[in-house]
């Protein structure tokens, strides 16, 4: 006979016997099944997403990420480099985030008239302690599983959970045609983006009880 003890509980159940020939035996029993013990470490790691385009004017790109499987989001940064123009004015773009679960955007457009003969164009979105840092501790918990979702699903520390999009969109690529029908010496330009997200991420070592 198998008994599960998977989840922590007492459990009652009995054992029955018969030898075939009459005679039969009948022993009730209990188990008290213990939760497992850990000990949670937090640690701040630092996880970096990139990505390299090209977009004309007019045109949008879009990209999803969910960080916040890993860990609680403390911190994030993303910042969007054109690259430089040979042309003068030089270009606009716009770089958002928007993390879906929570409603929360951010934007920043990159500003042309800003920038000098040596440097490029960038947009920077960020967003600081958008969560508290978690707590070392003892945890009693049936599963390891049970205990992660525990910490990084607490009600008070979910900001940044679900899935995050990143949109980046060519609003103005310059110089246009002096001309209707000439070519555009400036139909768009390449991009980078690098966003960097601190995360505090639990450690659970298993412990004995004493």
């Amino acid at each position: 006979m198998l008994i599960p003890t998977n989840r922590s509980g007492t459990i009652t159940a009995s054992l029955h016997l018969d030898d075939g020939e009459g005679a039969t035996a009948e022993q009730v029993f209990t188990l008290d099944i213990l939760t497992r013990r850990y000990e949670v470490t937090w640690k701040t790691i630092e996880v970096e997403y990139s990505w390299d385009e090209y977009l004309d004017q007019g045109e949008e790109w879009q990209g999803n990420i969910t960080p916040g499987m890993e860990g609680r989001v403390l911190d994030f940064e993303g910042v969007l480099t054109l690259s430089q123009d040979v042309l003068a004015p030089q270009d606009n773009f716009t770089l958002s985030v928007f993390i879906i679960d929570d409603g929360y955007k951010r934007s920043d457009q990159t500003a042309g008239e800003n920038i000098t003969s040596n440097e490029s164009a960038t947009a920077t979105v960020s967003g600081q302690e958008l969560n508290p840092f978690g707590e070392d501790g003892i945890f009693d918990s049936d599963s390891e599983e049970d205990l992660l979702q525990l910490l990084l699903m607490d009600a008070t520390a979910r900001a940044g959970q679900g899935e995050w999009a990143w949109s980046v969109v060519a609003q103005q690529a310059d110089p246009d045609p002096l001309f209707e029908g000439t070519p555009d010496p400036d139909p768009g330009n390449d991009w980078t983006l690098s966003v960097i997200i601190k995360l505090h991420v639990p450690q659970l070592t298993e412990i004995a009880y004493e």
